[in-house]
């Protein structure tokens, strides 16, 4: 009915040999495979016709014929679709649509036919919708009047499908008459048109449209045609003349046996079961479970042999000349050997080096541990043990009625923190050390233990309710960079007065510490050869941003030192 595969087939060939004879001369290869499959298909051996234009796809392939690759897999799509194998065939199709361009008219015709038979294969697996699609797209590119109008009935009897009579009507009859009178193209159409109309409840020139198509069938012996002349007139005697009905059937049945097509055969049958009562039509009921049986069983067969050629020629491509010419059995074992040792070196290749980049990974790891843990006691040496010390020092220096008791405390408390330190355990806090002191009583006794004859030390704002509510973890940093600070002046600043200021207002902690010492010779910008800017302070501001807070120091030559932190606290 749709006049599909021996027209496109005649049509692809026909271009095919023309395309090579306008080749180069030395280009002029001769390619046997086409001749091969169409002379298969005459024999109606589809498997080993597939066979071929699968080989002449491959050849033209090697000769980047962009066109002749496109007319090969169109070649496959309708063979594909001739024997029921409709997705195959729609994958085919799509394949060829890459190697086709949109202006050159030879490859625009292409282009056509190869939507065309996306569509048929719609139809079949019951998606019109998309069958409207590829159809819409083939009269798009068809130029020849004769393909347009077979589209055309194509598109229209997928508009029918889906409810769309009359679309399809109007479609149909504008078809009509640009087909030439007489023609089967006209008798394909005005059996369309009388169909169409008929299921609208239309019966205006039905039956005389469907006997003047059967003559004009009968006159051109296209038995194809009679088969659906036949089937029509069948359908449209239903309800109304049962003889005729089953008259039309009956030729139909012998019409589709004298064609030897089995779907055909199935078809028929089919409605003369529907017209039969039911004690008659036990034969034809057996009759149609055996065609259907072997149609399956064949058709199955047909669909693995088209998948079993096409994986097979996909898999070849990756391989050598002569394992596409010879197809050795013993070889494509060998190749598989191959491919199993090549991915176990691969396998164990990759497994080698990320053991080697992880044994790497994990050494650096254990690198950047071990430093990251060295500067950490670094740094606790520093703060607690150097400063402590030095801070012991001081008070040795300076205080000429130094108690025996207070410095062996001092010193102890040293050793158990040097021994912490060294076991790696938490130091233990200066309030946890002693717990009846408060933290402003300890923030006194630190800074004003610096005070001595030559250094007055004044504090400002100490007080309990300035400490209110902070963490122990910011007492203890507060803590270790205040020593540091005071420190870095006994030891530098050659200063006689020390000021701390403490300030708590509107969630932040204000403390301000200045001294009217040297001073240094630039204005300090973090600069590592400024001599304030020691191993100290840069303790103490990585301890001040550990808390969120900002601090800058201010100082020149002559003018003294000042320092001011500021860091958020809550409350």
């Amino acid at each position: 009915m749709k006049l599909h595969y021996l027209l496109l087939i005649s049509c692809l060939f026909c271009a095919c040999t023309s395309e090579r004879a306008s080749l180069p001369e030395k280009e002029k290869v001769k390619d046997p495979f086409n001749k091969i499959a169409f002379k298969f298909l005459d024999n109606l051996q589809a498997d080993s016709a597939f066979y071929y234009f699968d080989k002449a796809k491959e050849f033209y392939m090697k000769r980047k014929d962009s066109l002749q690759i496109a007319g090969a897999y169109i070649n496959m799509a309708i063979t594909q679709f001739e024997y029921n194998d409709y997705y195959g065939s729609q994958e085919s199709s799509i394949e060829a649509i890459p190697y086709l361009d949109t202006i050159d008219q030879t490859s625009r015709s292409y282009l056509s036919m190869n939507y065309n038979t996306l569509g048929n294969s719609s139809d079949e697996i019951n998606m019109p919708e998309k069958a409207i699609h590829y159809y819409q797209q083939a009269i798009r590119f068809a130029s020849d009047t004769s393909q347009i109008a077979v589209y055309q009935n194509n598109l229209a009897l997928s508009y029918r499908a889906i409810g769309k009579k009359r679309e399809a009507l109007e479609l149909l009859k504008s078809s009509l008459e640009k087909t030439e009178y007489g023609t089967l193209d006209y008798a394909r159409t005005l059996s369309n048109i009388a169909s169409t109309r008929s299921s609208l409840g239309d019966s205006t020139n039905v039956l005389k449209d469907l006997h003047l198509a059967l003559q004009i069938r009968e006159k051109e012996q296209s038995r194809i045609g009679m088969n659906s002349s036949y089937a029509l007139l069948s359908d449209y005697y239903v309800g109304k003349n049962q003889d005729s009905a089953m008259y039309y059937a009956q030729k139909r049945y012998a019409m589709a046996q004298q064609l030897n097509l089995a779907s055909d055969k199935m078809k028929g049958l089919k409605q003369l079961i529907a017209l039969q009562p039911d004690q008659n039509n036990n034969d034809y009921f057996k009759k149609y479970l055996r065609i259907q049986d072997s149609l399956n069983t064949a058709q199955a067969i047909t669909r693995n042999q088209f998948a079993l050629i096409r994986y097979e020629a996909e898999k070849s491509k990756a391989e050598n000349l002569q394992l596409q010419k010879d197809k050795v059995l013993v070889e494509k074992s060998l190749i598989w050997q191959r491919a199993g040792i090549a991915f176990l070196l691969t396998t164990g290749l990759y497994a080698l080096l990320w053991f080697i980049r992880h044994r790497k990974r994990q050494a650096l790891l254990m690198e950047n541990r071990i430093k990251e843990s060295q500067l950490k006691t670094s740094k606790k040496v520093h703060d607690v043990v150097a400063n402590g010390i030095y801070r012991v020092m001081i008070e040795i220096e300076h205080q000429d009625q130094l108690e025996k008791e207070h410095l062996l405390d001092q010193l102890e408390d040293m050793y158990h923190k040097s021994r912490d330190i060294s076991h790696d355990r938490e130091l233990e806090s200066e309030e946890g050390a002693n717990n009846r002191r408060t933290f402003h009583e300890q923030v006194g006794d630190l800074i004003k233990s610096f005070a001595n004859e030559h250094c007055k030390v004044l504090l400002v704002g100490n007080e309990p309710e300035t400490w209110k509510g902070i963490s122990k973890r910011f007492k203890q940093e507060l803590l270790n960079g205040f020593q540091e600070l005071m420190v870095n002046m006994s030891k530098h600043s050659e200063a006689s007065t020390v000021l701390f200021k403490f300030e708590r207002n509107a969630g932040m902690l204000l403390i301000q510490y200045s001294d009217n010492g040297i001073g240094v010779e630039n204005e300090l910008e973090g600069k590592d050869s400024n001599r304030y800017y020691g191993k100290g302070l840069k303790n103490t501001v990585s301890r001040m941003e550990s808390l969120h807070g900002q601090i800058t120091f201010e100082s020149r030559k002559g003018e003294g030192f000042k320092c001011r932190i500021e860091i958020p606290v809550k409350g």
